[in-house]
């Protein structure tokens, strides 16, 4: 009985087998995994039909003599030794089929990986040759077919610091604060926005690397690293190109990854209003002047650093204040006019030339120059005395902070000059002398580095809330730096209709052009969490009395246009990312380089 079954037994043991053994030899890939990959998913096509028909034929072998009923007991398991032999010879030979695939695919992999190397290695040459080439972009490429067209430096970095890289828009990911002004009924028009660190972080810096894309980028925000042209040293600056990629498709990008260095990051300059960053001021020529309200939410360190100068007058940890500011004045009505009657005699104050201030008689204030090279002391125009002064140089850490700020965005400076010197040379046929005097001007003082070369210092004990009143700056806030060390204040500005309020707290930093806007500043008392009143105004620094008194009341057409190159170029750098404050590095290095050469 169990003879006549046996057959029957092996002939369902190889159907099973030759519906299911293909599949297991041909289909499972090396270390024994059922998920094979799309390749494997057929056995090859001469093995799979040999290994069917002679198994085919093997299992028939038996079945004659079991359909006869005749089995000898002398062999009755030929036919299934037969199968058996021919299914080892059948997984021999899928065992070295399958050795052969696995071969065939690690060469496959190993020459895709060469190609990739390739092809990286060439993209890196190409990059290499790029920014060799665009490094001579300085004075050829940056120049403005239009005055209101702001195009900055294209090559020369004007510190190691800076991000660079090639074309294309960064989307990486930032935590982002972002407080946007808002809006009462149109009866009270009034949009406020805080930069107090809490109220206005606007980006999680990076600390530890940065990835850069590069040339003529524009950043969605402000904290995406996008590249003038070259590699970065210093990856946790927030910097780039001017210029706009419409679509990431088209552009060619580059990661570069690098450490941070410095003990802290630099910060960019973001739009008072991000949804709607260019603003219109006051009328000028019929038109509403077109400007930027730029802020850097908190540099605390940075602030600190320039405040705990030990060679200035506010390293001291408490002050001792004259009787005249301790007295119980109102300090709600001004004075008009100049402040050419108040000056201290004596003391900590007036060694550093502070003064009484008729016009916020709650306030201290003296005059400083900025520019290194200018010497110990020199004569520039004081817009509060509206005279040409004496002035002596700014203390040791602000003079260094400065000159860094200004190297640091030189590429901004450099864009302004070529746009000045292209309404310059419109006027070649038909000069017009009132312009070429304002031209004129302004670019001797971006060639003289007189931008930011005046620094008014206020400080007050600020015992009470005091109130300014409502003005335009004169012409020297064309261009204009505020820092807080101090206390806590509120600027008010109307703009573009509306009334915005920027707090400004211990390490804010703004950047701006009031003699564009209608402003005003309150002050508040000095609590137990902010301290005395500790500001500074750095502005440009005009050199001849004449022409400062004279372009003070120009509001023309002329003015107009140079307002809106100005404004066009802060905005392109401040939209690209490159518009920073220097890091404490750069401050120190520049200090440092002061000390060796004090003259300049």
């Amino acid at each position: 009985m169990s003879r006549r079954l046996l057959p029957h037994l092996l002939l369902v043991v190889g159907c099973f087998a030759f519906l299911l053994w293909p599949r297991l030899l041909f289909l499972s890939p090396p270390g024994g995994s059922l998920h094979a990959p799309p390749s494997m998913q057929q056995p090859p096509a001469a093995t799979g039909t040999a290994y069917q028909v002679l198994l085919g034929a093997l299992l028939l072998l038996p079945w004659p003599a079991t359909a006869k009923e005749d089995i000898s007991a002398e062999q009755p398991l030929v036919g299934p030794s037969l199968v058996l032999v021919g299914m080892a010879l059948l997984w021999v030979l899928a065992q070295q089929q399958q050795q052969q695939q696995q071969q065939t695919r690690q060469q496959q992999q190993q020459q895709q990986q060469h190609h990739q190397q390739q092809h990286q290695q060439q993209q890196a040459s190409g990059n290499e040759g790029e920014a060799s080439t665009s490094s001579q972009s300085r004075d050829n490429g940056g120049e403005a077919s239009m005055p209101s067209q702001c195009r900055a430096n294209e090559g020369e970095a004007s510190t190691p610091s800076q991000c660079r890289g090639k074309e294309g828009d960064v989307k990486t990911p930032t935590a982002t604060t972002e407080t946007k002004p808002t809006t009462t009924p149109p009866s009270q028009k009034t949009a406020t926005a805080t930069t107090t660190p809490p109220a206005l972080t606007a980006t999680t810096m990076i600390t530890t690397t940065s990835r850069c894309r590069g040339k003529e980028s524009r950043a969605s925000t402000p904290s995406q690293c996008l590249g003038r042209e070259g590699e970065s040293s210093t990856p946790s600056l927030c910097c780039g190109k001017e210029g706009e990629a419409t679509t990431t498709t088209t552009a060619t990008t580059t990661i570069l990854t690098t450490t941070t260095t410095t003990s802290m990051p630099s910060q960019c300059f973001q739009h008072l209003v991000p949804d709607s960053p260019l603003l219109k001021g006051g009328r000028m020529a019929g038109q509403e002047a077109p400007l930027v309200f730029l802020l850097v939410p908190s540099s605390e360190q940075l602030a600190e650093y320039i405040r705990t100068d030990p060679a200035g007058p506010f390293a001291k940890p408490s002050f001792e204040w004259p009787a005249r500011l301790l007295a119980p004045t109102s300090g709600q009505s001004e004075r008009r006019g100049g402040d050419k009657e108040a000056s201290l005699r004596e003391g900590h104050w007036a060694d550093w030339g502070f003064e009484y201030s008729s016009r916020e008689p709650f306030l201290l204030k003296a005059d400083w120059h900025s520019v290194q090279g200018w010497g110990e002391e020199f004569d520039i125009f004081v817009p509060r005395v509206d005279s040409i002064t004496t002035v002596r140089r700014a203390p040791p850490r602000l003079l260094a902070f400065l000159e860094a700020f200004r190297e640091a965005n030189d590429h901004c400076w450099q864009a302004i000059i070529k746009g000045l010197e292209v309404m310059k040379a419109e006027q070649t046929d038909s000069p017009n002398p009132i312009r070429q005097r304002l031209l004129d001007l302004f670019l001797e003082q971006f060639r003289e580095r007189g931008h930011f070369g005046a620094v008014e210092a206020q400080a007050g004990p600020a015992l009470k809330s005091r109130n300014m009143r409502w003005h335009f700056d004169g012409a020297t806030g064309l261009l204009h730096l505020g820092i807080t060390l101090g206390g806590r204040r509120k600027l008010q500005l109307s703009a573009s209709g509306e009334r915005h309020e920027v707090t400004l707290a211990p390490g804010n930093f703004y950047l701006s052009s009031p003699f564009l806007f209608d402003h005003s500043v309150s002050y508040d008392a000095a609590g137990e969490s902010r301290g005395p009143v500790l500001a500074l105004m750095c502005r440009f620094g005009f050199l001849a009395e004449d022409d400062a008194l004279w372009v003070n009341h120009l509001r023309g057409p002329d003015m107009l246009q140079v307002a809106g190159l100005i404004t066009s170029c802060l905005q392109t750098a401040a939209d690209a990312g490159t518009l920073r404050l220097p890091s404490l590095e750069e401050v120190v290095q520049t200090e440092t380089r002061h000390k060796r050469s004090p003259t300049g």
